[in-house]
């Protein structure tokens, strides 16, 4: 995994100091997460609207964006029950 990594093919990512996990890398489109606290599923998703907002808000404060990471935690379908 790690070659895969130095390729730029993966990240690393760890979701609430859980172990390591590799995603690989998505070209294009941003994508967020929403992490399940009970069962640790995660929920890859994209969302335009909070692509546009993130960046109405940096250009507010005269900010380059260079990467962000979105992450909700909560329960999943099957947990929540």
């Amino acid at each position: 995994m790690k070659l895969l990594v130095e390729a730029g093919l993966a990240e690393e990512r760890q979701f609430s100091g859980e172990v390591t996990r590799f995603e690989l890398v998505h070209r294009g489109k941003h994508h967020d997460h929403l992490i399940c606290i009970k069962c640790g599923r995660i929920i890859e998703f994209t969302n335009d609207r909070i692509e546009k907002l993130q960046e109405e808000v940096a250009k507010k404060h005269n900010f380059k964006i260079k990467d962000s990471k979105y992450e909700i935690y909560g329960y999943c379908s099957r947990c929540k029950k």
